[in-house]
């Protein structure tokens, strides 16, 4: 089990890459300064609108873990 579809479908067919992408974004993600995650968060969420006006659930839910992610960082 992964934190997304993405890496699980990494880790299932590509072995190490899933490890390593999410390695060297976890780094990327800790040097953010506190407004450009905020901006990040709300780049996420005006996404995650939009795909629940457009009835795409399984999109929708996506972008509500991905703006879990920036809010704890932001919350460190």
């Amino acid at each position: 089990m992964e934190e997304n579809l993405e890496l699980a479908l990494q880790r299932l067919f590509g072995g190490k890459k899933a490890v390593a992408v999410a390695t060297t974004e976890t780094t990327a993600d800790q040097k953010a300064s506190p407004a450009a995650l905020a901006r990040e968060a709300m780049s996420i969420y005006e996404k995650a609108v939009t795909l629940q006006r457009q009835g795409n659930w399984a999109g929708y839910g996506e972008e509500l873990r991905r703006l879990e992610q920036v809010l704890k960082r932001l919350a460190q």
